[in-house]
């Protein structure tokens, strides 16, 4: 999968991120699967940039399933409304804040790129609206 533009990633924006880049926050195990995740925001050597360039970092938070046997748990997570179409969610789902990764720009030929992260379009772009929520 090749990486991201990462001009087109703007807070807000549902991406995917691969499995290969996240760090596991619960049970025992070492691995983890590919999740959906919100871009929070970006930064550069402590400052929000309006230029985006290599080692640039994006901040993400990674969405996860509400089920039975992973409920809802208010001191650790953000529900979403699953029925809002903008958000292009099919179960009841929440922002985890302990499972938040970064992501740095890097080059890949003579592009920037976020490695592991693609962006989803499929008709039209995901997004949570800015909310003091997230």
């Amino acid at each position: 999968m090749p990486g991201a533009n990462p001009n087109l990633i703007n807070p807000g924006d549902i991406v995917w991120l691969d499995s290969r880049i996240l760090t596991p926050t619960r049970g025992a195990g070492q691995h983890t699967w590919p999740h959906k995740a919100i871009c929070l925001f970006h930064h550069y050597q402590g400052t929000i940039p309006d230029l985006i360039v290599s080692k640039t970092i994006f901040h993400f938070v990674c969405i996860s399933s509400i089920t039975n046997a992973n409920p809802f748990d208010a001191s650790k997570q953000v529900f979403l409304n699953h029925l809002d179409p903008n958000l292009g969610l099919d179960h009841p789902s929440a922002v985890c804040v302990d499972f938040a990764p970064t992501v740095q720009v890097t080059i890949e030929g003579k592009a920037y790129v976020l490695d592991g992260v693609q962006r989803l379009t499929n008709p039209v772009v995901n997004r949570v609206p800015l909310s003091p929520t997230l």
